[in-house]
């Protein structure tokens, strides 16, 4: 599809035999049917990342790891 739109030549040999993805849409002929509606239930959906904001341990305890270890730490 960029190589059309840019005539520019395929960069590979699977880019010249690909099929553009483009000739299977038809701009000319206008839509017949909506797209169908999807209720979606409010959220909020799961619950927040654990490491989300500061305090939540995890750091505390891989620098913790990486001292037992060994590793020098700034």
């Amino acid at each position: 599809m960029i190589e059309r739109n840019w005539d520019l030549p395929p960069l590979t040999m699977r880019d010249a035999s690909a099929a553009n993805p483009a000739d299977e849409l038809d701009f000319a002929r206008p839509l017949t049917a909506a797209a169908p509606r999807f209720d979606v239930p409010p959220g909020p959906f799961g619950v927040p990342c654990p490491s989300e904001g500061p305090g939540n341990g995890v750091l505390e305890a891989w620098r913790a790891a990486a001292l037992t270890a060994g590793f020098p730490l700034p």
